[in-house]
């Protein structure tokens, strides 16, 4: 007796037929077997479709069905289920055809003792189990075989497909990309290299990478070689080196270089890929000149001019230094700045002096009391903002001895116009050191400022509202301090996070500039800067006179300039190419009558960038 009932489903239209099956199946083997009886194809047909069998017996002359035809049905619509043919008459000629419609066995009414007829049910159970479970194997076989193939079909489209898109990169990269074997014989070469080494492809490949290097720097590239290839270090691989390269004319240049070692059976092969840096050069010598003539300027400064990380001094300038009594700015470095101020000042000047939850950069003025270093006081104006020094939080801000000027209301409201001022300064070197860290951008800002004058000029605004365009300019992308120098200065295409992050210094610009008293709109101007006429601006997708007149203008103005000028990522479109797309976004994404303006500007005017 089995362990679980098998579940039989009786196709058998005459009743006593089917209770006589039944007792022969209780009386031969009790408990095995529990049997659901019915009458009628369609109702077989349907049971199965609603329950879970485990075998069938079936007889072949039906209401709704007749012969082969009822073996034919059930086999058709539920090859898995164990089937066994129950006929009147003893025929093997339709045995052996039930079978081929998809029995497993057939039994003949009254001719077919009880006994048989549930070892015949067993045995059809148990051929159909071996039936399926070779079909379930063939079919994963199919299936294993199917999935190798379209694998292996893949892996050849993929690769036909990779070295398709690695030609089309080389060959339309604006870097030089060459490759080398491991002896140093170019292999290939691409249109980068020819416009920059002046050699075409059949005068390259060939050639030893010697071609491309000074003389005097080709005995160490030889070294290099020879050691790579007795497997030594490889010095050069993986990093990005800074070297002379030279043009098939003879001249030299500097280049930055990076290294990718590859290899394809067995064979090492070695891809560089070049970038003239002659002009990064160039910015960089002019950029070192500029901060060192505002360093001289900020040195000669009437104001004391700080920076403070970790509540010490690490920078001051003459001038602090002779307002507190010290003989010269490195006796203040290094300072405490509690030690200048006044104990009853402390506790003030130190909730002055923390930053801002919530807020990168903040502007915060105020005054204390000062200890000069003989020990008297002196009366201190303070105006600080938050911001970064050796890519770490600080405090820069400027300082001015206020005692004599703060004994009338007059002279108070004097000194604090020449604080508004000195602020402005302090803003002016924030606005370099940002610069500084992003030099491809170097007087961008400036030159906004300039444009958006001119246009507001153009439009009939007086000189107080254009003064506020000039300043708004050079600070609409002051929160770009906050963007890792690497990503402002990357010259690929950025990722998703490194775009969502480049779209954070609109916000950032805000909060540097919303807590400082100006005559203008500064703050609003630089969060709304990107916001566009239509909407599809950032970073709160305003609309029309939704966005700040001032912002409109900076918007078209920021464009211009942008697109005018070289970026490391892309050359400058030119003048004509940034008119071209203020005109096309006329009324849709830029204001149109600032957009008119603008196109007046120059060229009716012939406007022309300030450099």
């Amino acid at each position: 007796m089995s362990a679980t009932p098998i579940r039989l489903l009786l196709l058998e239209d005459n009743p006593g037929d089917a209770r006589l099956l039944q007792a022969a199946l209780a009386e031969h083997a009790p408990g095995e077997f529990v049997v659901t009886c019915v009458e009628r194809l369609a109702d077989a047909l349907a049971s199965i479709g609603a329950e879970s069998f485990d075998a069938m017996l079936c007889d072949l002359n039906l209401p709704d069905s007749a012969g082969m035809a009822t073996a034919h049905s059930v086999a058709q619509r539920f090859p898995a289920l164990p089937l066994v043919v129950l006929t009147g008459s003893f025929d093997p000629v339709g045995g052996r055809e039930a079978i081929r419609q998809g029995a497993q066995d057939y039994v003949v009414k009254g001719r077919s003792d009880p006994q048989a007829i549930v070892r015949t049910l067993h045995y059809a159970i148990e051929r159909k189990k071996l039936e399926n479970a070779l079909l379930e194997a063939n079919s994963a076989l199919e299936k294993r075989v199917a999935e190798r193939t379209a694998d292996l079909d893949l892996t050849n489209r993929v690769l036909r497909s990779s070295v398709e898109r690695y030609q089309a990169v080389t060959q339309t990269a604006t870097d030089a990309i060459i490759t080398a074997d491991a002896h140093g014989v170019i292999e290939d070469w691409n249109a980068g290299a020819a416009r920059l080494f002046g050699y075409a492809h059949a005068e390259a490949v060939g050639q030893p990478l010697t071609l491309l290097i000074p003389q005097r720097m080709r005995d160490g590239h030889l070294a290099g070689m020879k050691r790579v290839q007795s497997g030594g270090e490889r010095h050069a691989i993986g990093r990005t080196i800074e070297m002379e390269g030279r043009r098939k004319d003879g001249s030299e240049f500097p280049i930055e270089l990076s290294i990718s070692e590859w290899t394809v059976a067995g064979q090492h092969h070695f891809t560089g890929t070049i970038r003239d840096i002659s002009e990064h050069k160039r910015s960089e010598t002019a950029l070192h000149v500029a901060a060192e003539q505002f360093r001289g300027l900020v040195e000669q400064m009437i104001t004391g001019i700080y920076i403070v990380q970790d509540e010490h001094f690490v920078y001051a300038n003459p001038r602090l230094a002779e307002i507190f009594g010290y003989a010269s700015p490195d006796e203040v470095i290094g300072l405490d700045v509690m030690l200048l101020v006044a104990p009853k000042d402390r506790q003030a000047t130190a909730e002055n002096m923390r930053p801002r939850v919530g807020e990168r950069i903040a502007s915060v003025p105020y005054q204390f009391t000062g200890l000069r270093k003989d020990g008297s006081t002196i009366e201190i104006g303070v105006h600080a903002a938050q911001a970064t020094h050796g890519e770490r939080p600080a405090l820069i801000g400027m300082m001015q001895d206020i005692s004599e000027k703060a004994r009338t209301e007059e002279e108070a409201r004097h000194h604090m116009e020449e604080l508004r001022t000195a602020f402005m300064s302090t803003v002016e070197v924030a606005t370099v050191l940002s610069e500084m860290r992003d030099p491809y951008t170097t007087g961008h800002e400036r030159r906004v400022g300039s444009v958006a004058a001119a246009v507001g000029a153009l439009l009939g605004f007086d000189d107080h509202f254009q003064e506020g365009l000039r300043v708004a300019g050079q600070l609409h992308d002051i929160g770009k301090i906050i963007i890792p120098s690497e990503i402002l200065s990357k010259p690929g295409r950025l990722s998703d996070i490194e775009y969502q992050l480049v779209q954070g210094h609109a916000q950032a610009g805000y909060d540097v500039l919303k807590n400082a008293k100006f005559p203008w709109p500064l703050a609003e101007v630089a969060l709304q800067h990107h916001e566009r006429i239509d909407g599809s601006g950032y970073p709160q997708g305003l609309k029309g006179e939704a966005i700040l007149l001032e912002a409109r203008i900076m918007a078209v103005a920021d464009v211009i300039e942008a697109m005018s000028s070289h970026r490391p990522y892309r050359p400058g479109a030119g003048i004509e190419k940034a008119l071209a797309e203020i005109e096309q976004g006329r009324g849709t994404t830029y204001d149109a009558t600032v957009a008119d303006a603008c196109l007046r500007l120059f060229r009716d005017k012939d406007y022309a960038i300030p450099e």
